[in-house]
C-alpha cells in the first residue's frame, strides 16, 4: 500500500515591493564567513549595521538586495540596482503607492550618496521614483572631505527619512536637507538629529549599529510600503 510522506516544504513570497540597501565605504554585503547572512563581522566586534538591518528585513519577509558603494565608478553599482528595479517592475508587478512605485532605497554614509544618485538616475531617465528612501548619516559618494554631507533632496521621493548626527569634531556625518523647498508638494520629509532630538551619543561609525535608529527605519518602511 503506497503512503505519502512530506519530506520538505517550500514557502513562496509574492513580493509586491523591493528594497535596495547601500552600505558605506569599505562595507561589504557579501557573506564571507558562510553563515548565510548579509554582511559579516569586521574588525573584531564591529558590525556593519546597515547590512544587519537588511538581513532583519529579509528575515521578516521583505525582498531586499544589498550593495556596496566602494566602486570607483558608483554607476557600475547603481546600474545593477536600477536593472533589478526594472526587472521587478516588469516581471513582479510592483505595487503602485500614491503615484510612486513600490520600491525603497536606503543608504548609509557613501551609500547615502549612492541612494541619491540611483533615485536621480531613475527619475531623469524613466520618471520612476520610490515610495520611501533613507539617508543614514549620508555622505556624497566618493567624498573624502568631512564637509561633504549628502544633503540634497532626491527628485520626487514620496517620503524621505533623513537621520544624521552632527559632526562637531569634523568626523564624517550627515546634515539636514539643504533646500527643503525643493521637495515636491506631495512629498514628506522626516529628519532626525540623533543627538539633539534623541539625546544619543552616536558618531558616524556607530549610527548604523544603533537599535533605535534601525527600529525607526523598520517602522517607517512598514508604514509606507507593502511587502
Amino acid at each position: 500500500m503506497a503512503t505519502s510522506t512530506t519530506l520538505d516544504t517550500i514557502r513562496f513570497h509574492s513580493f509586491t515591493s523591493l528594497t535596495i540597501v547601500f552600505g558605506g565605504r569599505t562595507q561589504n554585503p557579501t557573506d564571507t564567513d558562510g553563515d548565510g547572512s548579509i554582511g559579516d563581522v569586521v574588525e573584531g566586534t564591529n558590525r556593519e549595521g546597515i547590512f544587519d538591518l537588511a538581513q532583519t528585513l529579509y528575515d521578516t519577509g521583505w525582498d531586499v538586495m544589498a550593495f556596496d558603494s566602494t566602486d570607483a565608478d558608483i554607476y557600475n553599482v547603481v546600474n545593477v540596482a536600477q536593472a533589478e528595479i526594472w526587472s521587478a517592475m516588469n516581471y513582479r508587478f510592483l505595487s503602485q503607492l500614491d503615484g510612486g512605485t513600490g520600491f525603497a532605497v536606503m543608504g548609509y554614509s557613501w551609500g547615502g550618496g549612492a541612494t541619491h544618485d540611483l533615485i536621480e538616475g531613475l527619475y531623469d531617465s524613466d520618471m520612476l521614483f520610490p515610495a520611501f528612501a533613507v539617508y543614514l548619516d549620508a555622505v556624497e559618494h566618493g567624498a573624502l572631505s568631512t564637509n561633504a554631507p549628502q544633503n540634497e533632496w532626491p527628485n520626487e521621493t514620496l517620503y524621505l527619512l533623513n537621520i544624521w548626527q552632527p559632526n562637531p569634531t569634523l568626523e564624517y556625518g550627515g546634515a539636514a536637507i539643504y533646500n527643503p523647498e525643493d521637495m515636491s508638494p506631495f512629498s514628506t520629509l522626516e529628519e532626525v538629529d540623533v543627538v539633539a532630538d534623541w539625546g544619543l551619543d552616536l558618531d558616524h561609525y556607530s549610527i548604523d549599529d544603533n537599535l533605535q535608529v534601525q527600529q525607526l527605519i523598520r517602522t517607517r518602511l512598514g508604514q509606507i510600503m507593502l511587502r
